[in-house]
């Protein structure tokens, strides 16, 4: 039986996430491994929906000589951080994408943040654009970042592979170091070097405090209108548990470093600290909903168990 593993692209807006899924699918196409799809088709990712909140997502399929894959692709840095918190089917692997013109951006930093609290296990990055960068210095400091935020992100240092390369070269199906040859050594890095994945089997037991990755839904996805503050005490489901908890710290998503904030407004991703009323069975990786008065207003991935 041949493997599959589940992939999702990350990055900054412009970066070329899109350009490069299409070089992939269009790479394999080639090689009769895929029904190629085409940049405006995968732009125009299909809405999903779970647990309430919609976003968009295109799903690549294609093959190697060993495997299945299964290539997400969000237009958005919001449908991204919709899709790594509520997605039912959990990625056994990120490729990054980094323009190698613009270095680390906002985006690309939150996001690998937040694959990391999800437990995304496997990162390769592909630093996009290289053909444009003349300066083999100014390529070395862009990887000496990307593999710095790695590390931040609790990956282990120089575990995380580095293609460079230029998606619209691959494209456009220019045989070159930067072109096709990039999008070739990509594919034997992820079939090399991203171990199969194991079925996980989480271990429930009572806990009572916790940290999470949240979504907050706006008003239009049937969330609250106003902001809330540390101390707000919604409810919280868990599978069919449900109980009143106490949000006790508030961090911006992705950006625990800069401390605690005061307030989180509809449509927000955050990071939580959360303390139970009573122990309730849980585990890291879980998925559960917040509510109010009977309407989910949150969803939210248990990232770490205190108590």
């Amino acid at each position: 039986m041949v493997t599959q593993v589940n992939l999702v692209t990350l990055g900054h807006v412009d970066h070329g996430k899109t350009t490069l899924v299409a070089a992939i699918s269009g790479y394999a196409a080639r090689h009769g491994r895929a029904k190629a799809k085409r940049y405006d088709e995968i732009d125009a990712a299909p809405i999903e929906k779970t647990s309430g909140i919609a976003f968009h997502v295109a799903h690549v399929l294609y093959e190697t000589k060993v495997r299945h894959y299964d290539q997400v692709d969000c237009p958005g840095h919001v449908d991204n951080v919709k899709y790594l918190i509520t997605g039912s089917a959990p990625a056994d692997a990120a490729i990054l994408v980094v323009s190698a013109t613009d270095g680390l951006m906002p985006h690309t930093r939150i996001e690998t943040m937040l694959a990391s609290q999800v437990k995304i296990p496997n990162f390769i990055v592909y630093l996009n654009k290289c053909d444009q960068v003349e300066d083999e210095e100014m390529l070395m400091q862009v990887e000496e970042e990307i593999q710095s935020l790695l590390v931040k992100s609790g990956y282990p240092d120089h575990t995380s592979p580095i293609v460079r390369g230029s998606a619209l070269k691959a494209l456009n199906g220019e045989d070159s170091e930067f072109g096709i040859q990039s999008i070739q050594k990509m594919m034997d890095i992820l079939d090399s070097d991203v171990p199969d994945p194991v079925p996980y089997h989480a271990v429930d037991s009572p806990h009572q405090r916790f940290k999470a990755a949240m979504y907050l839904q706006k008003k239009e996805e049937g969330g609250r209108t106003t902001p809330f503050t540390q101390g707000y005490k919604p409810q919280f489901f868990f599978k069919t548990t449900g109980i009143t908890g106490a949000i006790q710290r508030l961090y911006n998503g992705g950006d625990i470093d800069r401390g605690p904030i005061e307030t989180a407004m509809p449509g927000d991703f955050v990071n939580v600290e959360v303390a139970l009323l009573n122990k309730v069975a849980m585990s890291v990786g879980i998925k559960f909903a917040m509510q109010e008065g009977g309407r989910s207003i949150g969803t939210g991935v248990i990232t770490e168990i205190i108590e």
